[in-house]
């Protein structure tokens, strides 16, 4: 039996301090024993990170639409067909920065002859077929999104090109902007 003062100690006891001594010392020796054993609780933190967001909404493309759509998917097949993606995105990107300028609509563009000579080689060559329908799709695509404005200039604002493989006397007198793959494009300044 446990004894303090010299005095049983035990619920029954005739001294209430004693009680109250035994529920202090448990109290006490409890909070020391959650001090020495504690540890911090570790939490996680989510961040929260803004950023701008465009939602494309839907466009229902008319008949003049798909018709200014496949001149540029005919002109990438043809001009661009064995160009990495990047290549295909600029060859549309400098009809689409022509429109305006130099004719009225991509297909305008695309089809233009300046004294006789056509702007795109491919459009005076007779008899042109696609032979690929995997790589028409893929120009198709991206015709799309270039009309639509749903992918940026990767030209820079260029409004000619021509192959790595020619050195044209006009290129002296344009700013060039971008090389990608086989293409060299440029820009009047």
């Amino acid at each position: 039996m446990l004894t303090i003062f010299n005095e049983p100690c035990f619920y029954g006891s005739q001294y209430p301090f004693q009680r109250i001594f035994l529920f202090l010392f448990v109290l006490l020796f409890a909070n020391i024993l959650c001090i020495i054993t504690y540890q911090p609780s570790v939490v996680q933190v989510t961040k929260i990170v803004e950023k701008q967001v465009t939602i494309k909404v839907p466009v229902k493309l008319d008949i003049n639409d798909k018709k200014q759509i496949k001149c540029l998917a005919e002109n990438t097949y043809f001009e661009a067909g064995n160009q990495p993606t990047q290549g295909k995105i600029a060859v549309n990107n400098v009809v689409m920065n022509r429109v305006g300028n130099f004719a009225a609509t991509p297909c305008g563009v695309v089809k233009q002859k300046t004294y006789g000579v056509c702007q795109f080689s491919w459009v005076c060559t007779p008899n042109k077929v696609i032979k690929d329908i995997n790589s028409y799709m893929q120009s198709y695509k991206i015709a799309e999104n270039v009309y639509l404005n749903n992918i940026n200039d990767v030209t820079h604002g260029a409004k000619f090109f021509h192959a790595t493989s020619i050195k044209p006397e006009w290129s002296k007198h344009y700013h060039r902007t971008v090389q990608i793959g086989d293409h060299i494009f440029y820009k009047n300044d």
